[in-house]
């Protein structure tokens, strides 16, 4: 058997000697044994997939892509976790990712205010980034392939404060003004315009 621990070319070179039945030994035979040894055919491009800085109630895409590297194709898919199953989809389910060449999963990200419960194992409280393993399995391949899938969470909400401007009596011609305060809860800029119903 051969177990190489690492990847590169090997050579070794032996002599098989024989024992015969008079308990005499005969002359060796040279013997050279190669073997090419390299890492899993499948293996990821990235190990971190970062979506940066994701809002609340948005939809954000990215892509996530296997190489093989071996002489066969291989499938291969995403195993889904259970708690992220409402915010993050794969697609296709399923790839078939052919000797030598590479597959791409598109990975669709929709975080909502729940994630921050449904995954706060995986969420670092001071900084809000969000860090989840996931694996990659190809049936023919007995370890499976690891990247993470990386997000920094925001809000997206804007507080305004009076909820209710009350211009109170007013003379008509005259301009009349109120104060607005706007608070933007996240850490991405907002855009915002104002217009009458």
């Amino acid at each position: 058997a051969y177990s190489p621990s690492k990847d590169g070319k090997f050579v070794v070179l032996a002599n098989y000697i024989f024992k015969t039945k008079t308990e005499d030994y005969m002359s060796p035979v040279p013997l050279r044994i190669e073997c090419q040894a390299q890492s899993l055919p499948l293996s990821a491009t990235d190990a971190v997939v970062d979506f940066k800085c994701c809002k609340h109630k948005s939809t954000y895409q990215s892509t996530m892509k296997v190489n093989n590297s071996g002489k066969t194709a291989l499938k291969c898919c995403i195993v889904q976790r259970p708690e992220l199953k409402p915010y993050v989809e794969f697609l296709p389910d399923i790839g078939y990712c052919q000797a030598g060449c590479g597959f791409t999963f598109t990975i669709s990200f929709t975080p909502t205010e729940e994630i921050e419960k449904d995954c706060e194992r995986w969420i670092d409280k001071e900084t809000g980034v969000l860090e989840v393993p996931f694996k990659v399995h190809a049936p023919a391949q007995p370890t499976p392939v690891g990247f993470v899938l990386r997000a920094r969470l925001t809000s997206s909400d804007l507080i305004f404060e009076p909820e209710v401007l009350d211009f109170g009596r007013c003379v008509a011609g005259m301009p009349t003004g109120l104060k607005l305060r706007v608070t933007n809860r996240g850490i991405l800029p907002a855009r915002l315009a104002m217009r009458s119903s």
